[in-house]
């Protein structure tokens, strides 16, 4: 099945969440759900949902890096598939001198955080 939206122009920046449900005849709301059959051959049920990032029209010629909070020195179970232990802020403000080794950046003075 294929779903597409047209968009609104977006009035302010921010993260904006979105998920798919549908309201059953007795006015209850239900999450709509797809069936995912990853590379381990077990299927599971995960709601379709997502996030848009929205930023400013003048960021377009800035090189924006994601960092991932979850898995900054996370631990994962034993075969390596769910979080046991999410990583922190804390862990990433920690390890920003390695990102910025990574990026090439050598000093935090040409790298803007917010």
């Amino acid at each position: 099945m294929r779903l597409d939206l047209e968009l609104p122009k977006f009035s302010y920046c921010g993260f904006y969440d979105w998920k798919l449900f549908y309201l059953s005849s007795s006015g209850d709301m239900h999450s709509i759900s797809k069936i995912i059959a990853p590379k381990a051959k077990v299927e599971s049920i995960q709601a379709v949902q997502g996030r848009f990032i929205v930023l400013p029209s003048s960021s377009h010629s800035l090189q924006i890096h994601e960092i991932f909070v979850d898995q900054q020195a996370a631990k994962m179970d034993q075969d390596g598939r769910f979080l046991n232990n999410r990583g922190s802020f804390e862990k990433v403000k920690e390890n920003i001198g390695n990102f910025l080794i990574k990026l090439g950046t050598k000093s935090m003075e040409s790298t803007v955080f917010t």
